[in-house]
């Protein structure tokens, strides 16, 4: 891959909503970096040799307005002085278009109006391996008026060597990214807090998203509108109470995240479960004995 060197787009690329996929792959080194880019990624720099594997990190779902760091990671680099460098690339689409920018520290640039980023040693010099591998972070900004739904792909290529006497390059495989909220992080049901009819729940997210906490007896919500589980809290804060639930009973809690301008929520969700204490408070018996001669 050039140091320096950024694909022109000339094509548009419409895609389907598809599960993110963060395996990594190689061996395909004819292929483009994206439909439509011209060139064949690392190419002219690097021939088309393998021995590196490349791979995409990062959320399958993006907020409108949010931007989220992903991450290129080039990896089974066999010797130390080999330079890495990267190229990805974002589905181009006209109307609401995802954009890359720069993170601090990183050896970056944008092109093709933000929609590719390239390493380049113009500033600082290109990342060498740590244990056979280096990573470059990348921002991603989905824009605000992006229709919740869409879907688009992050492409990427990684390279090692030039120079070197391991001098190859691998696309990663192909990142789905969809314009929706995040599956919240966690949610935690506090069982040493429950009582007869009562559970505390804390839950976290990572875009700032909105929340739907749902609580069924016996068995886990099917989805955030199932019939037949309990709305526990719907809105922005990181925490509640789950009120009114029957005694001695397990419930499963589930925390989808929200769109917070629609009823708009993730794909799956975060998930605990914790019981409610007994409202018996069991048999106590208590004699007065007459004597101290007890059998059994």
């Amino acid at each position: 891959m050039s140091r320096a060197c950024v694909c022109a787009v000339i094509g548009l690329l419409v895609l389907a909503p598809f599960e993110e996929v963060l395996a990594s792959s190689s061996g395909d080194f004819d292929g483009t970096l994206r439909p439509g880019d011209v060139g064949n990624g690392c190419g002219g720099c690097h021939g088309s040799a393998g021995g590196v594997s490349t791979q995409s990190t990062g959320p399958e779902a993006l907020l409108p307005g949010v931007t989220v760091e992903y991450l290129i990671t080039v990896s089974e680099i066999q010797i130390a002085n080999a330079e890495v460098g990267f190229t990805a690339a974002i589905t181009n689409d006209a109307s609401h278009q995802p954009v890359f920018s720069v993170v601090s520290g990183e050896p970056a640039r944008t092109g093709d109006s933000g929609t590719q980023i390239t390493h380049t040693n113009e500033s600082q010099a290109l990342k060498l391996p740590q244990d056979g591998a280096a990573s470059y972070a990348v921002n991603l900004t989905m824009p605000n008026d992006t229709p919740l739904g869409t879907s688009y792909t992050l492409y990427a290529v990684g390279d090692a060597g030039k120079n070197a006497t391991q001098d190859g390059w691998a696309h990663a495989a192909s990142l789905a990214i969809r314009a929706a909220p995040p599956v919240p992080l966690s949610i935690t049901a506090d069982q040493g807090s429950a009582t007869e009819s009562e559970i505390p729940l804390s839950w976290s997210g990572s875009q700032g998203e909105h929340f739907r906490v749902l609580a069924r007896p016996g068995a886990e919500p099917s989805g955030p509108a199932d019939p037949d589980a309990i709305l526990v809290y719907e809105g922005s804060a990181e925490s509640a109470k789950a009120t009114g639930l029957a005694s001695d009973t397990t419930y499963f809690f589930s925390a989808w995240g929200k769109a917070p301008s629609a009823d708009y929520y993730s794909s799956e969700a975060a998930r605990a479960s914790a019981y409610t204490l007994s409202s018996d408070p069991g048999f106590i018996f208590a004699d007065r004995f007459e004597t101290t001669n007890i059998s059994r």
